[in-house]
């Protein structure tokens, strides 16, 4: 007994704990609860679990600690076929216990042994039933800023009913556990990252890693002597690439197995790139690169094999459907709720087109302001010296100015409007496709223009993001990729009319009655500011044709 539930069976247990099936003593239905009892750091007395030693006691609490934490994640996470559901967590024999749905199936790992032995590899269609439903749990559970940290095929399970794979076992509770233990590692030889195995940055892309090693595992089985392959270590990769030798990960292509396009063995390889940098960078990303890998698959690549599981399809068209309709469409950000393409990224190419031309009306108001400034300065030039009398030539000339500047400062306002919009767009699509070294969320890269101090420099920095994650192929650190040569030109430009401007306006109030000499002297300086409208109008326009220009080569998207 274990409150209202009776132990049945124990159903696994490893290092970190003891996995039970258990039935509810009134409701009577079946279900799996996760003991927390790592044997290095615990004993059992009769029911009672404890430390083994006082010095196991702070090891011993604090995975404790991560294992409500991320029990508490779990539960509030909402259902997902392909993740295990968890309904509950309680604390009772010196420990604590989480309830969750138990799930009829066999791990991948069982499966593809048993169909390997019998002569019976997946073929792709069987690689994409198990590919597609993990990349939606992953999405899932990366949404919420759960990180998985342990894909591998033990920790797949495949439903008997559906034969769907959900993800099982997740690692925080074992990190905090294997700090304190030598015998114990929190991840698994071949499908862990190097920044796990270094202690380096964890992300979405480490649980992408593993992803790409269990269809690596799926893909590599597939020829006789049928011996289950692991992934090569990266600490053997990492020596080899040091020691200039060849990386021990076998490239698949390499490979003559026609069951799967040499499309999917590129996929695999961009997910376990040994530079996390390098690798693909998140769900969204994992999304549109494996509908690019399988989309343009033809019946004639892949020959038709006995299907393991769901949704079999001998087609390419309907293949791509399936990632379509239940992958791509499905990764959102909830904030975010506006036009995207089939990639999940934000539609600007209509919007900088819009902008362009709200700029280029812009710099005609302010080439037609330099004119009726000119103008003015002559006649009060004239004036000032008696050659010519005041007369209406004067007063027309102001009231054409005044009209113009009215038309000007609607203009401005249409201006910031389109270009914090697209700034905002920009920034979130460079965080889509990979961009993770940025330190300006999308909000943060508009905001600082309207931060006194903050606005000489922040915004600078969050454009130059945008241009470096667009500028190079693949998403590396943001320092080691090339700005575009308009963007400090811009940027002066844009300092140098906002300084002028705000001097004027200081200049203005902190001076007397004007003279005639003073107010031919404040023209002179409106002409010069109206001078410096001019370029900088030109250099935005031509920075936002280049940075939209990046964003579309980089992606792929119509021009």
């Amino acid at each position: 007994m274990l409150r209202e539930y009776t132990i049945e069976n124990v159903v696994g247990h490893g290092g970190f704990g003891i996995v039970y099936s258990a039935r509810h003593n009134e409701l009577g239905h079946l279900v799996a609860i996760k003991e927390y009892f790592p044997p290095d750091l615990a004993l059992r007395a009769g029911q009672t679990v404890s430390p083994r030693r006082t010095a196991c006691e702070e090891p011993f609490s604090d995975g404790l600690r991560r294992f409500r934490d991320e029990a508490t994640a779990l539960i509030n996470l909402s259902s997902h076929p392909n993740v295990i559901a968890c309904k509950d967590f309680f604390r009772s024999n010196g420990t604590a216990y989480l309830v969750m749905d138990f799930v009829d199936g066999r791990p991948l790992s069982e499966v593809l042994r048993e169909r390997e032995s019998e002569g019976r590899p997946f073929d792709q269609e069987d690689l994409l039933s198990v590919a597609v439903p993990l990349a939606e749990g992953l999405m899932h559970i990366h949404r919420t800023g759960l990180i998985h940290r342990d894909v591998k095929p033990a920790n797949i399970l495949i439903r008997k009913d559906s034969r769907r794979p959900v993800l099982i076992d997740f690692g925080a509770a074992k990190q905090s556990v294997a700090e304190h233990t030598r015998s114990l590692a929190p991840y698994t030889d071949g499908y862990a990252a190097l920044e796990q195995v270094a202690n380096g940055r964890i992300g979405p892309w480490t649980d992408i890693y593993g992803y790409g090693a269990v269809l690596w595992r799926i893909v590599a089985g597939g020829n006789p002597p049928w011996e289950p392959p692991n992934p090569a270590k990266v600490e053997t990769r990492v020596s080899a690439r040091l020691h200039g030798g060849a990386d021990p990960l076998n490239s698949l292509r390499e490979s003559s197995m026609d069951r799967f396009s040499p499309r999917i063995f590129d996929f695999i390889d961009q997910c376990m790139e040994l530079n996390d940098t390098d690798r693909i960078q998140d769900c969204a990303q994992l999304a549109r690169a494996l509908g690019e890998s399988i989309g343009s698959v033809s019946d004639d690549e892949v020959p038709g094999h006995e299907s393991y599981n769901l949704g079999k399809s001998n087609n390419a068209e309907t293949q791509q459907d399936l990632i379509d309709d239940r992958l791509r469409a499905d990764y959102r950000h909830p904030q975010h709720r506006v036009t995207r393409d089939a990639g999940g990224l934000l539609d600007t190419h209509m919007l900088s087109i819009i902008l362009r031309v709200v700029l280029v009306l812009s710099f005609c108001m302010s080439a037609l302001g330099v004119w009726f400034t000119m103008l003015d300065i002559e006649a009060l030039e004239r004036i000032t010296n008696g050659s010519m009398a005041p007369g209406s030539d004067v007063g027309s000339s102001s009231r054409r100015q005044l009209i113009l500047d009215q038309y000007k400062f609607y203009m401005f306002i249409l201006c910031v409007f389109l270009f914090s919009r697209w700034t905002y767009l920009m920034s979130l699509n460079a965080h889509n496709v990979g961009g993770h070294y940025m330190r300006y969320t999308p909000t943060w890269a508009v905001l600082w223009y309207f931060i006194p101090l903050a606005n000489l420099w922040k915004p600078y920095q969050s454009i130059k993001e945008i241009a470096r994650v667009f500028s190079t192929r693949k998403v590396q650190n943001l320092k080691q990729s090339k700005r575009p040569l308009i963007l400090p030109i811009w940027w002066t430009l844009w300092v140098a009319y906002n300084h002028l401007f705000s001097s004027r306006e200081w200049l203005s109030m902190l001076a007397g009655p004007a003279t005639g000499n003073d107010i031919v002297d404040n023209f002179r300086r409106d002409l010069v500011l109206v001078l410096l409208e001019i370029p900088a109008s030109i250099a935005c326009i031509i920075l936002v044709r280049t940075i939209q220009q990046l964003y579309e080569k980089k992606t792929g998207r119509s021009t």
